[in-house]
C-alpha cells in the first residue's frame, strides 16, 4: 500500500487531527524549514505535543527531526523571541514528543536548520538538508492573567505583571513589594523573618540573610561577597570562595575546585589539586599527602612552636649564665652594667669628686664602641649586642633581692625573670 501524498497546507497541523495521513512536508532542498502557528491572543504557554511523519524507515525521519527548535514571541520573524526547547545530545528525538515550554507570547515556530548549531552532538548523522513532515502541533496554556484547568481562574493580584504558571497559579516573575510567598498572598508586614528569607539573593547558604539581603551565614560554594551574587576568582572555590585550588592553568571550578584536564601544578595532586603529592618511596608507593589547608595549618603551627622553643632556649640560657661573657668586649673586664644600686655603691652626690666621675646616657650603639656602661636602666643584649631598655622593677620585694646581689648578678637575675 503505498504511502498518502504529503501536502503544504500549514492549516493541516492544527485541525486537532493526528492521523498520518493529514500531514504537511516543507520545501525540499533547503538549509532552513519552519512552520508557525499564531495563537488567538497572547498566552502563557506550558508545553506542546508535536506529531511528525512516521514511515517505513523511522530512522531516517529521527534524522531530519534532530536539532529542532521551539521559539515563543509576538513577531513573525524566523527566528525570533524565546527559545523554549531545543533538541541536543547523543540520542536521536522521538517522533511524537510532548514538551515542556515555559513561555509568553503569542507566535510559535517550529524550526529546522542545517548544519545544526555547532555546539550540536557530532555523534548524531542527520540529514543534509532541513526538512519537516509535521501532522499535529497542540499548544498548551492559558491567556495571560488565568489559569486552571479551564483557564477559568485569575491570577493572584499581588503577581508582577499579573502573570502565573498556567497549571498551578504561581506567580511567573515573583511578587510587588510588601508580599512574598508563591502565589504572593503573604503579607510581609505581619511576618518579616519569612519575607526576608523568601527575598535572599539564591546563593545565601542556607537561605537567610538581613533586612539588606546581606547573607547573615555567607555564601553557597563558588559565590562570594555580601550578598553572594559574585563568583570566585580564578584561583578560589568553595564556601565563600576561601579555599584555594592549585591548577596549571591558574583555574579550576568555583564549586569543587576540580582542575581542567586534572591538571595541577607540579607537586600537586589531581583530580581538584588541592593535595601535597609527596616524594614516593623506594618501590614507587607514594609516602602520603597532605591536605593544602592542613598544609597551611600545619605550618603555622610549626612557626609558632620554634618561637616558641626559642623563648625557652634563651631564658634557660639566661638563668644559667651563658651570656655571662659577652663576645666582642675589649679590654679590660668591667662590670657589664650597673642596673641597680647596690649597697656597696655610695649614694653620696655631695662629694665634687662623684659628680665628676657620673657618666652621661650615651646614645645607642655598637657593642665594640662601648667601654663605659651607663649607670641607667639599661642592659647589654647578650644576643642582638645592642641597649635595650629594661622594664622598670617597681616591687619593693625585687628591689630587697637586687641590693643583695652584686650588679653583674642583678643583671642576670632581672633577664631570667
Amino acid at each position: 500500500m503505498s504511502e498518502p501524498e504529503l501536502e503544504y497546507n500549514p492549516e493541516l497541523v492544527v485541525d486537532g487531527d493526528t492521523d498520518q495521513r493529514e500531514c504537511i512536508q516543507t520545501t525540499t532542498q533547503v538549509a532552513e524549514a519552519w512552520w508557525q502557528v499564531r495563537l488567538k491572543q497572547i498566552s502563557t504557554i506550558n508545553s506542546l505535543q508535536i506529531f511528525y511523519k512516521e514511515t517505513e524507515t523511522p530512522y531516517v525521519q529521527k534524522k531530519r527531526l534532530a536539532g529542532f527548535s521551539v521559539y515563543v514571541s509576538n513577531g513573525t520573524s524566523v527566528p525570533s523571541g524565546e527559545r523554549c526547547y531545543h533538541h541536543e545530545g547523543d540520542n536521536y528525538p522521538e517522533l511524537n514528543q510532548d514538551i515542556q515550554c515555559k513561555a509568553v507570547g503569542r507566535i510559535v515556530t517550529v524550526i529546522i536548520q542545517r548544519p545544526p548549531e555547532a555546539n550540536f552532538s557530532n555523534s548524531l548523522c542527520v540529514s543534509n538538508h532541513a526538512l519537516l513532515e509535521l501532522c499535529e502541533v497542540e499548544v498548551y496554556g492559558c491567556q495571560v492573567g488565568f489559569y486552571g484547568i479551564d483557564c477559568t481562574s485569575e491570577c493572584p493580584i499581588d503577581c508582577v505583571d499579573g502573570q502565573c504558571d498556567p497549571v498551578t497559579g504561581e506567580c511567573r516573575y515573583g511578587c510587588v513589594d510588601g508580599y512574598f510567598g508563591p502565589k504572593c498572598e503573604q503579607d510581609c508586614e505581619t511576618d518579616i523573618t519569612a519575607c526576608i528569607a523568601e527575598l535572599c539573593p539564591e546563593n545565601c547558604a542556607s537561605q537567610t540573610c538581613d533586612f539588606f539581603g546581606a547573607c547573615l551565614e555567607g555564601c553557597k560554594a563558588g559565590w562570594q561577597g555580601t550578598d553572594c551574587t559574585s563568583q570566585c576568582g580564578a584561583e578560589f572555590y568553595g564556601e565563600n570562595c576561601e579555599t584555594r585550588c592549585f591548577c596549571d592553568h591558574g583555574t579550576c571550578d568555583s564549586q569543587n575546585g576540580s582542575c581542567p584536564d586534572s591538571m595541577c601544578l607540579e607537586g600537586w595532586e589531581p583530580p581538584t589539586c588541592s593535595r601535597i603529592a609527596l616524594q614516593q618511596s623506594g618501590n614507587g608507593a607514594p609516602e602520603g599527602m597532605v591536605n593544602s589547608s592542613t598544609f597551611y595549618a600545619v605550618t603555622a603551627v610549626a612557626v609558632i612552636i620554634n618561637a616558641v622553643l626559642l623563648g625557652t632556649v634563651v631564658k634557660l640560657a639566661c638563668r644559667l649564665k651563658l651570656f655571662k661573657k659577652l663576645p666582642g668586649i675589649k679590654g679590660p673586664k668591667k662590670k657589664v652594667l650597673s642596673v641597680f644600686k647596690s649597697k656597696k655603691q655610695s649614694s653620696n652626690t655631695d662629694d665634687p669628686k662623684a659628680k665628676n666621675k657620673q657618666k652621661q646616657l650615651p646614645s645607642r650603639k655598637a657593642v665594640n664602641d662601648y667601654t663605659d656602661p651607663p649607670n641607667k636602666d639599661y642592659y647589654l643584649d647578650p644576643v642582638n649586642t645592642s641597649y635595650n631598655e629594661l622594664n622598670k622593677r617597681e616591687s619593693k620585694a625585687d628591689m630587697n633581692i637586687y641590693e643583695g646581689l652584686d650588679d653583674e648578678e642583678a643583671i642576670y637575675y632581672s633577664i631570667s625573670k
